[in-house]
Parts: structure tokens; C-alpha cells; sequence
């Protein structure tokens, strides 16, 4: 299903799809009244169950034509209103006058039937549409069926009515009728405990409001059905006449909930839909991913609500990680809303619990509500993917830059270094081979110092670019020499464990880069190197007891350092203590 992110639509449906209780009154009202007038008669010897049964009546039907009104359950509505009917057509024998009587124990039960399928499928099913088929023929044969059965082997007489009634039948005896009656009675009983059973089924199986929306209504029938079989138990079980009339008036009240508790959960959903002005509230600050995911999956009550946004570039659905989202077809049990933006192009994707397909009205204003903010968050994934890509990239390039680094050192040592170091075997042979001859023997001393200072430059060059020791014992020992060749006096301490290649070579640089420094300026006396591992973060700290006064703006190489530490995810920070000296303090995170 696709939906566009339209805020102004979506907030005009919610408000379309509100009930208008008045309009619903006023029908509901001439409901009752016709009610009462099928019931006139009941009124003049039993007041309170006319009153009741009109009440029944009337509820019944504002229910009806308050639901529908609702797109979502205009179906169980116009169902409801049926109800109504059958209910005021189930105590029409009280005229006692023409086929009335007939036709109210005949369809009379049909208010039971009808009942039972509102019930089953407000706010939705639950079942298997062929369980609750099966279970809705079985319960009106049986219901309308058996009646028509009972009352075409009865005589009027026996229904306490006067001989000019309509009412066809066949002679049978009134044991037989008895025994119809009685097995018709016990079908019922067993039918409506067969309903408590599908209720307690569909509320285990439904969810978020779903749940919220059947429960008072499931309740209320449980009432009813348990007042319903006491009803049966009274027809198979002699009573007096006193008691089945107070067993009558008990069920009529008992229904009169069931409406009540369907007006209730209009209303809850009526401000469910109110709601999604809260949700355009909690919307206005920076929108992510999770802040628009939280709001939408409270406003539907739907706390597995998953959110994906669509980002070009990659033609996909993205996570908040900025991973793949799992494929629709992988998620049977879920709802895949795909969501437009106003030119129609894809902006996200919901994956939903399937229940909310009941409530598409709902689902529709809160994606309209959050469409500003569904737009924005995708700006930010957007953002956040760049950035992503751009840190990925700059960390692609220190490790590109260090392999290369190590490639040319290891180059420098085993190629230039070594050919050089030929050199000066030879001109030590030739030295040998000149000693009696001055003037060539000096010339030859002079292309052994040169040829020495140029190895020597060769291994600072070599240690500038990545230091031997570092790769094969570590950066403690590299440090180490690092301050040996400077001359500095320096406490190192560095756990033996080694770490990653390019850990340690950015530690190793930031350390020696700060030795350096302490040395060329700080005039300080003692300085101190320490590297601590904790939590999955390498924390370097260099402090020396000199004039103080660094600043990584200052120079190109501190600068370097941060941008070397930054692509790896790492901070630098300097600073001057009061006591005086300066501490350096470099993290990176250890993978």
C-alpha cells in the first residue's frame, strides 16, 4: 500500500472520519421511538422491560449509525442498525394480533446471529474467514432454523395466545414440540458458549488497538451469552413464570452494555485520531529516524512500528544504520506501507502490525500529520549517510596512507639501504687497496662519510614514514627510542598488548610528534608517556613539566595529528596546567 505524506490531507481525513454523534442521536432516537411502538403493548403491564427493551433498542442503533459513519467500520455498523431491528421484530408478539407473533418467534433469534457477527468482526476479525462463516451458518440455521422447527409444531394455545392469530403449524403432539424445543434450547446454550470461545480466541490474536477496541465489547457479550445460557437452563429447567421474566429483564439489561461498549470504543477511537495533533507536536523539533518512529508507533499503538526512509543514491530503503531493510515478502506478518512524497516519489516505508488495516483512515492522517517531518528525517538520514561515507572514506585513506607508508619504508630498508650499505663495503675494500696513496685514500674517507651521513638520513627518513620497530616489537619500544633519540629524559608506560596497525600508528606519531615538540621548545626536564586501554577506547597522555604554551593552531604538525586522529574517529586535546608543564590527551577507538 502506498500513502502520500500529505499534512494537510491527512489531518482533513481524521477529521472526516470523526463520528457526528448528533446526526448519529437523531436516527438513533427514531429507532427508539418505532421500538417503542412495536413494543406499545409490553408497556401498559411491564413498564421497566419496555423501558429496557427500548433503551436496548436505541443504544443498539446510535452504535450502528455512529460506526457507520466510519469508513473502517461502516460494514459493522449497518450490521448494528439490523440488530436493532431484529431486536424490537423479536417483541412484536406482544399485539398478539395477525402473523406478528409468528414472525417475532420465528426472527426473533436473528438478532442473536446478526449480534454475533458485529461482535466477531469489530474492530476485526481475528479468525479465519471460513471458521466465523462456518461458526455465523451454523448459529442462524440453528438459531432461525430450529425457531421456525419449534414453531411450526406448536399450537398458539400453548403460547398463551388467542385463537385468531396467524400462526401455520402442524398437528403434532405437544410432548414432541416439548422435546424440540427442549434439544433447540441446549443448541443454543452450546452455540453461545462456542461464541465466548471465538471472542477469547480473536482478543488473543489481536493487538494494539485492536485489543483496546474489542475488549469492552468482548466483555460485555460474555455478559450477555452468560445471561443467555441461565436463559436456556430456565426453558429446560420448570421455574415459575415470576423467575423466566426476571431471567428476560436480566438479559435485556446485559445486552444494553453491548452497545454502550461499542459507543465507549468509538470514542477511545475517536481519540486515538485526536491524537495525531499530538503527534505533529511531538514532531516539530529536529526529526531522526527514532524520534519519528517512537511518535507514529504511540499515535498508532503499535510499539513493533518499523520505519525505513528511501534514499536515491542507493535506490533502497535504509535503516537507521544505514543498512538494507529486510525485504516485504521476508515479513507475512507484518503491514508494508509504502509512503510518497507530494511529487509521488518515494520518501519511507512503514512495516505495521496487519491489525491497523482496520483502521487505514487513522494510519492514513498519521503519515499526512508526519509528513513534514517524514521529509526532513529523511534530510538528516541523508546527511548522516554522507557523513558516514565521508568518515568511511577518510578512514579507507589513513589505511591506504599507513600501508603505503610501510610498503615504502620496507622498500627504503631492503632496496636504497641495502645497496647503499654495498657502497660502503666496497669503498671500505677500496680504502684497503689505496692505503699507499694518500690523496686517493682521502677521497675515498670523504665518499664513506657521505655515504654515512646519507644512511643515516635514510633511516630518519625511513622511521619518519613508518618506524621498523613499531611493526616488529610494538609502540612502547618505538616510543622508547623515540626518546632516546632525543635526548629527552622520559617515563613511558605502554601495556604489552599490541593493538591495531593503524592504532598504533597514529598513537605512535601523536607521541613522538609531542616528544619532538617537548624537546625543541618546552625546555622541559622530565616528560611522561602513558597509554591506557578501557572500555574499547585508547586514551595517549603526554605530559612534561616545560613552559607550557602549545597550540595546535600554531603549527602543520599538530594540525596533521588531529586530522589523523579525527579519521579514525579519535580527538586530540591541549592544555597548560596550573601547576605548569602541558598535557597532551589523544583517544581513539580500538577495533
Amino acid at each position: 500500500m502506498t500513502l502520500a505524506a500529505d499534512p494537510g490531507r491527512g489531518l482533513a481525513r481524521s477529521l472526516a472520519v470523526a463520528p457526528t454523534f448528533g446526526r448519529a442521536a437523531a436516527l438513533a432516537a427514531l429507532a427508539a421511538v418505532g421500538a417503542a411502538a412495536l413494543m406499545a403493548p409490553l408497556a401498559r403491564y411491564d413498564p421497566f422491560t419496555f423501558a429496557v427493551n427500548v433503551a436496548v433498542a436505541g443504544c443498539v442503533a446510535l452504535a450502528g449509525f455512529v460506526l457507520a459513519r466510519d469508513p473502517d467500520h461502516r460494514t459493522t455498523g449497518r450490521i448494528l442498525v439490523l440488530v436493532a431491528a431484529l431486536w424490537s421484530l423479536s417483541w412484536v408478539n406482544e399485539w398478539q394480533v395477525g402473523p406478528l407473533p409468528f414472525l417475532a418467534e420465528v426472527l426473533g433469534p436473528a438478532w442473536f446471529v446478526a449480534g454475533s457477527a458485529a461482535l466477531l468482526r469489530y474492530p476485526q476479525s481475528g479468525l479465519s474467514r471460513r471458521t466465523e462463516t462456518t461458526f455465523l451458518a451454523v448459529f442462524g440455521l440453528w438459531a432461525c432454523g430450529g425457531a421456525a422447527v419449534c414453531a411450526l409444531t406448536a399450537d398458539p394455545s400453548w403460547q398463551g395466545l388467542p385463537p385468531g392469530v396467524f400462526w401455520p403449524h402442524f398437528d403434532a403432539a405437544e410432548t414432541t414440540h416439548d422435546s424440540l424445543s427442549t434439544a433447540w434450547f441446549a443448541g443454543l446454550g452450546i452455540l453461545l458458549a462456542a461464541l465466548l470461545a471465538l471472542l477469547a480466541v480473536k482478543l488473543v490474536r489481536v493487538r494494539g488497538l485492536g485489543r483496546s477496541e474489542a475488549a469492552p465489547a468482548a466483555a460485555m457479550t460474555a455478559c450477555v451469552a452468560g445471561a443467555g445460557i441461565v436463559f436456556t437452563v430456565v426453558h429446560l429447567v420448570p421455574m415459575s413464570e415470576q423467575t423466566h421474566e426476571l431471567v428476560l429483564t436480566m438479559i435485556a439489561v446485559a445486552v444494553l452494555t453491548i452497545p454502550l461498549s461499542f459507543l465507549v470504543t468509538a470514542v477511545r477511537t475517536h481519540m486515538a485520531r485526536a491524537a495525531v495533533a499530538d503527534l505533529v507536536l511531538r514532531l516539530t523539533a529536529a526529526p531522526s529516524m527514532p524520534s519519528i518512529r517512537d511518535a507514529m508507533a504511540t499515535a498508532l499503538r503499535d510499539p513493533s512500528l518499523e520505519l525505513f526512509f528511501w534514499l536515491a543514491p542507493e535506490s533502497r530503503y535504509l535503516t537507521e544504520d544505514n543498512t538494507p531493510a529486510p525485504p516485504t515478502d521476508a515479513s507475512e506478518d507484518r503491514w508494508a506501507i509504502e509512503i510518497a512524497d507530494v511529487e509521488g516519489k518515494p520518501l519511507a516505508m512503514m512495516l505495521t502490525d496487519p491489525a491497523l488495516r482496520r483502521h487505514r483512515g487513522l494510519v492514513s492522517a498519521a503519515i499526512g500529520a508526519s509528513g513534514l517531518a517524514l521529509s526532513n528525517g529523511r534530510l538528516h538520514q541523508q546527511v548522516k549517510a554522507q557523513l558516514d561515507e565521508v568518515h568511511a572514506s577518510r578512514q579507507r585513506i589513513v589505511a591506504a596512507a599507513l600501508q603505503e607508508r610501510r610498503r615504502i619504508e620496507r622498500d627504503l630498508h631492503d632496496g636504497a639501504q641495502q645497496s647503499l650499505l654495498a657502497v660502503s663495503a666496497t669503498l671500505s675494500a677500496v680504502r684497503l687497496q689505496v692505503e699507499d696513496r694518500p690523496a686517493a685514500a682521502a677521497v675515498v674517507a670523504r665518499a664513506q662519510t657521505d655515504l654515512t651521513h646519507a644512511l643515516r638520513d635514510l633511516r630518519d627518513l625511513a622511521r619518519g614514514l613508518h618506524p621498523a620497530v613499531l611493526t616488529d616489537q610494538g609502540l612502547g619500544p618505538a616510543l622508547e627510542r623515540v626518546a632516546q633519540g632525543l635526548g629527552q629524559p622520559t617515563d613511558v608506560d605502554v601495556p604489552e598488548r599490541r593493538l591495531g596497525p593503524e592504532v598504533e600508528s597514529a598513537a605512535y606519531f601523536v607521541g613522538a610528534e609531542a616528544l619532538t615538540n617537548i624537546a625543541r621548545h618546552a625546555q622541559a626536564t622530565r616528560a611522561a608517556v602513558t597509554v591506557t586501554l578501557t572500555n574499547g577506547i585508547v586514551r595517549l597522555e603526554v605530559n612534561d613539566d616545560g613552559r607550557g604554551g602549545a597550540d595546535p593552531a600554531a603549527g602543520s604538525g599538530l594540525r596533521g595529528l588531529d586530522d589523523r586522529l579525527r579519521a579514525l574517529g579519535g580527538t586530540l586535546t591541549i592544555y597548560d596546567r596550573p601547576s605548569g608543564g602541558t598535557t597532551l590527551v589523544a583517544t581513539l577507538p580500538c577495533r
